[in-house]
């Protein structure tokens, strides 16, 4: 991700680096898995709704674990983030947060204010 990117800019550490790597394997591990098993329960969710009687709890249940899935990655990515943060000198993190905002106003500059007043938040992950 973003920090990985820039790794020359902000001058990490070969050390860093692999940190860095192993949080967002771990995070992509945990996504790709996630995204897998929200698939299957999609599958079989459209199964039970091309039913002439659907059965309406189980479509229900299948829906709460289809959220309980993206709040897993979700939570993954926030650690993933923090994590990624605890790995920077505060002099690296710093650096890399004018490197985003720097990156944030040429995204929007180059969107033409199709956007509206504000970009949609977007976090730089790593």
């Amino acid at each position: 991700g973003f920090y990985l990117m820039n790794q020359d800019r902000l001058g990490l550490s070969s050390d860093q680096t692999k940190k860095l790597m192993a949080l967002k394997m771990a995070f992509m591990k945990t996504k790709i898995m996630e995204k897998a098993r929200i698939h299957v329960l999609h599958m079989e969710t459209m199964s039970l709704m091309m039913r002439h009687n659907v059965d309406v709890n189980q479509v229900q249940k299948n829906m709460d674990k289809v959220l309980a899935h993206k709040k897993k990655i979700m939570r993954a990515f926030v650690t993933m983030v923090a994590g990624a943060h605890k790995v920077l000198t505060d002099e690296q993190f710093a650096k890399a947060k004018k490197l985003w905002r720097e990156m944030m106003m040429m995204h929007h500059g180059m969107m033409g204010g199709m956007m509206g007043p504000h970009p949609p938040y977007h976090h730089p992950g790593m």
